[in-house]
């Protein structure tokens, strides 16, 4: 939904704090998430979710 509607807010912060509130979840956690997809499509620097999954799996050796 903050990708979709990101165009409507004049910032990212405004776009988390309004839609976390319609979707009754914290703003944290939803700038969170948004921020995982963003490096899951390659638009942001950062481990994927397949490999942080991967590294989890991988535990400490």
């Amino acid at each position: 939904m903050v990708i979709d509607h990101f165009d409507s807010y004049a910032t990212l912060t405004a776009a988390v704090r309004d839609i976390a509130s319609k979707l009754g979840c914290s703003p944290d956690s939803l700038r969170v998430w948004y921020k995982q997809a963003q490096r899951d499509a390659g638009k942001e620097a950062g481990p994927t979710s397949v490999e942080k999954a991967r590294i989890k799996e991988l535990g400490p050796e």
